[in-house]
């Protein structure tokens, strides 16, 4: 059970990490190129509430009760749809990775920091909620 909690501690820490390596880049980027790759289809705040929704949600799922409070699936929904949301250019950036002209490594980055934040944020979360089923 330690180890398990130990792992929880350090998938916490880099859901953290990640999402304040997502909230730097947006404060070091803001165009619109960073955010959607210039479509229009990501309003400046999107990113933003997905990086604070993950480290809160990262922090949270290490309470023992987290996952039965009603708090918890509201707050999973929020961080899934504002993640989606802000993730939705990816398909541009790589189309033009793979070659119709430059990628924007800085939106590029902000998007990937994101998901990463997002999936080590639910790891507490879907552990807790596994534990509970045994």
């Amino acid at each position: 059970m330690e180890g398990s909690r130990g792992s929880r501690n350090g998938v916490t820490a880099l859901a953290m990490v990640l999402g304040a390596g997502a909230l730097l880049v947006l404060a070091c980027q803001r165009g619109p190129e960073v955010l959607d790759g210039g479509t229009g289809l990501v309003p400046w705040w999107i990113p933003l509430v997905a990086a604070a929704l993950a480290i809160g949600v990262a922090e949270l799922g290490l309470a023992p009760d987290f996952a039965s409070s009603p708090l918890a699936w509201p707050l999973v929904g929020a961080l899934l749809l504002a993640t989606g949301w802000a993730a939705l250019p990816l398909a541009v950036d790589v189309q033009r990775l793979l070659g119709a002209g430059g990628v924007n490594w800085w939106g590029l980055a902000l998007r990937l920091l994101l998901l990463g934040a997002t999936a080590a944020a639910l790891v507490p979360l879907a552990t807790a909620v596994r534990a509970r089923r045994r």
